[in-house]
């Protein structure tokens, strides 16, 4: 199984994993889990990023949710390959 639809799961048993910043990134990712057999469900999910001007601004995008017993070995596959920038450790959620 992959992908799910997010009304088809209790939101308390799932856990952020990576937030995609680019639709490239996500789609990378989406692939990623889906060779991989990781169940997960996408939902809008804003992030921070430094501006110019040494604030933060809030962009969009796109939240990896899995569920909770998936989360650690997800988060092994995206390290495994260099997604390191969107990874949401444990207790980032």
């Amino acid at each position: 199984m992959s992908y799910i639809d997010p009304d088809g799961i209790d939101e308390k048993e799932l856990a952020l994993v990576y937030i995609a910043g680019k639709t490239s990134e996500a789609k990378t990712v989406e692939g990623l889990f889906d060779q991989n057999a990781v169940t997960y469900t996408l939902k809008p999910t804003p992030f921070l990023r430094s501006s110019l001007f040494g604030g933060l601004i809030e962009l969009p995008g796109v939240g990896f949710y899995v569920p909770g017993d998936q989360a650690a070995a997800a988060r092994n596959l995206l390290q495994g390959r260099k997604f390191k920038v969107g990874l949401v450790n444990e207790g980032e959620e």
